[in-house]
């Protein structure tokens, strides 16, 4: 727990949640709840390492780091200062063929450690739902280049999380998040997930774990025919539905094989993955493959500004820019400010090597569960 004290600022709390009930619209909330609630809405004002306080003063330690994103922790002068210094210089550059310092230093940077071979390029977004849509974006445009205007589909698992802006709401596998905003985006195939706890093949026999939901996936590309299969996305770690990572040690490996045998492409979406959290810095080294496209953003800046990217190999940019280049693009991606917070962020896990110190005290973590919990009868699976 920090020992920085909580010290309660001058503004009217009262107000601010009167504000939160008349005007605000939570996401993933339904206000009216929250309007009709005999309990205030809960305001947090202040954060440093890994709690953060209420307008009441009441310290929380948040297990949840953000949603998965303060990877750094928080009160990182490093960053803010950063930032500040970024403001004063130039807070905004036109991203439509200018690029800011920071952009150009921090996609350099990105490039030298990211597992997608020589020179890739970094297309910068404003978070992890823009990253996806911008990499189904990429896939398309690159089979189009390439004359396969056919290859439109895609192939994500059901209960995988990719966002839910249109494009990835129809690779997202959330049944409830995809409800009540159909026709989505056409060509989406979902596969099952490679869940060796809660197999959705064997869970019901009680058969051993096998190799069936890859199998899957060799099927649905035999059913619908590679040839109109533009790439298929996936989460190093499903994270919806409980952290789950594939049930065969070599899944990602048989998934990249099967890319280079039909030409369709590979996306890892490490939106929540990278930056540290499975103890590399990319969760695509931690399997030890090399996808053709990652989509990451949440710890890019551990948070403290809004900003993703779709990092892609250098043979998918050459195809595309072949033609007309990469007719897309965004107001805010590659802001300088929140590139400079990049920098910052990437220096702090590289100098304090967070993603080794994530590993050693994961593995601490999971052994110490195994120990007291792994035989409890109420307890089916640590992960």
């Amino acid at each position: 727990m920090s020992s920085v004290e909580f010290v309660p600022e001058s503004y009217d709390i009262e107000a601010v949640r009167q504000a939160i009930r008349d005007n605000v619209w939570l996401h993933y909330t339904n206000m009216k709840a929250v309007k009709e609630s005999p309990e205030p809405p809960t305001v947090l004002v202040k954060a440093e390492g890994s709690t953060v306080w209420d307008s009441e003063g009441k310290g929380y330690l948040d297990c949840l780091a953000g949603i998965y994103s303060v990877n750094a922790g928080y009160g990182r002068r490093e960053i803010a200062e950063a930032m500040m210094a970024q403001l004063l210089e130039i807070p905004f550059i036109n991203p439509f063929g200018y690029a800011s310092v920071p952009t150009a230093v921090f996609a350099d940077r990105l490039a030298e450690l990211v597992p997608l071979g020589d020179e890739p390029r970094i297309f910068f977004t404003s978070g992890g739902g823009e990253a996806v849509e911008t990499a189904l974006k990429i896939a398309k445009k690159y089979h189009y280049q390439k004359g396969s205007p056919n290859r439109y589909k895609t192939i994500s698992r059901r209960g995988a999380w990719h966002g839910t802006t249109i494009g990835a709401l129809s690779v997202n596998g959330v049944t409830h998040a995809r409800n009540g905003f159909g026709p989505l985006i056409p060509g989406a195939r979902h596969v099952p997930m490679s869940h060796a706890y809660r197999c959705p093949i064997h869970g019901k026999t009680g058969e051993p774990c096998d190799d069936t939901c890859f199998s899957e996936i060799e099927r649905i590309i035999e059913f619908e025919g590679p040839e109109t299969i533009a790439c298929i996305i996936m989460e190093p770690v499903q994270n919806a539905g409980g952290c789950i990572p594939p049930a065969i040690p070599d899944y990602f490996q048989r998934i990249r094989k099967i890319c280079d045998e039909t030409g369709i492409l590979m996306i890892m979406d490490e939106v929540i993955c990278g930056f540290g959290r499975l103890g590399t810095l990319f969760a695509s080294d931690f399997y030890g493959v090399s996808p053709d496209i990652i989509t990451t953003a949440k710890g890019i800046t551990s948070s403290y500004a809004p900003l993703g990217a779709a990092m892609v190999r250098k043979e998918v940019v050459d195809v595309i820019d072949e033609g007309d280049g990469f007719n897309h693009g965004i107001t805010f991606g590659g802001h300088p400010v929140c590139c400079a917070a990049g920098i910052a962020n990437l220096d702090i896990m590289l100098n304090e090597d967070l993603p080794g110190k994530a590993m050693k005290t994961g593995k601490y973590l999971r052994d110490q569960l195994e120990t007291r919990l792994g035989d409890h009868p109420n307890v089916g699976d640590i992960r």
